[in-house]
């Protein structure tokens, strides 16, 4: 069997989705937006902490107020809720203590409230944001260091950017830069690494995670991602690595991220030395 036959083969590899100490209407919610989109999973254990520290190893939880209010073992685990990038489901009788102790404990969190309208509108857009999160925490670690404590510092930034903020002057406030600086500082280390250009690799690595799932289309990971259009995208993985989405999809699993972050490697190596 080829490559490109076992990948049209194999499961769907849904993102996982796990949700712990929901009410019965939650649950519905949950499930309803999660259908055909990730592999969801309930969990009713008192305190499934390992839960949340696979968050970030492509993980994303959803958890209600009440359940983080009334876990005991809070104290001992706060550090994993003060940088926990999960969603919290809010009801919209909470009292604005309530509020203020979920803003203090889980700053990181995305909050949903449950009983206003667009509630399921609402909890997709925050399970994006996360999942984007928990995306560029595992390209993050996979990147490991590149060339320079700037040149990965700069990309590890512009991995942790949504889509639609995708750009130069966020990407210098999130390094604390004027665009003007960061342009200076990255290609005072080579000419050619502008930070459009880290920009552009980062955008391929979100994708390349993406195209790990056989049943998304180009078209889709293209939407998703904020190209305009998937020949966008196809030209950009050919500007950038001399591939095609394709290619990347015929190998199994993360190999093709691996394949992307040897070729941006080579690539940031390679204009180094001319």
């Amino acid at each position: 069997m080829s490559a490109r036959e076992s990948a049209r083969t194999q499961h769907a590899l849904r993102d996982r989705l796990v949700a712990i100490g929901l009410s019965r209407d939650d649950n519905e919610l949950v499930a309803r937006v999660a259908r055909g989109q990730w592999a969801l999973t309930f969990d009713s254990r008192p305190l499934p902490v390992h839960v949340l520290l696979q968050h970030g190893s492509d993980t994303v939880v959803v958890v209600s107020v009440q359940w983080l209010e009334s876990v005991d073992a809070f104290a001992t685990h706060q550090g994993v809720f003060e940088a926990w990038h999960g969603v919290v489901l809010l009801p919209a009788s909470a009292r604005p203590e309530q509020q203020r102790w979920l803003v203090q404990h889980c700053p990181l969190a995305q909050v949903v409230i449950t009983g206003q309208p667009g509630k399921t509108t609402a909890l997709s857009s925050a399970l994006i944001a996360v999942r984007h999160h928990v995306v560029a925490s595992v390209l993050g670690a996979r990147l490991g260091h590149v060339h320079s404590a700037l040149v990965t510092r700069v990309l590890l930034a512009a991995l942790s950017l949504h889509p639609e903020q995708s750009d130069v002057a966020t990407l210098a406030r999130a390094v604390h830069m004027h665009p003007r600086t960061l342009h200076r500082k990255l290609t005072r280390v080579h000419r050619s690494f502008t930070p459009q250009r880290l920009l552009g690799w980062a955008r391929l690595l979100h994708a390349a995670w993406w195209l790990r799932d056989p049943e998304r289309s180009l078209e889709h990971v293209a939407d998703v991602l904020q190209f305009s259009a998937a020949s966008n995208m196809r030209r950009m993985f050919r500007h950038y690595a001399g591939v095609t989405p394709q290619q990347l999809r015929d190998v199994p699993d993360v190999q093709g991220i691996e394949r992307l972050v040897a070729l941006l490697r080579a690539d940031l190596e390679r204009t180094n030395t001319t």
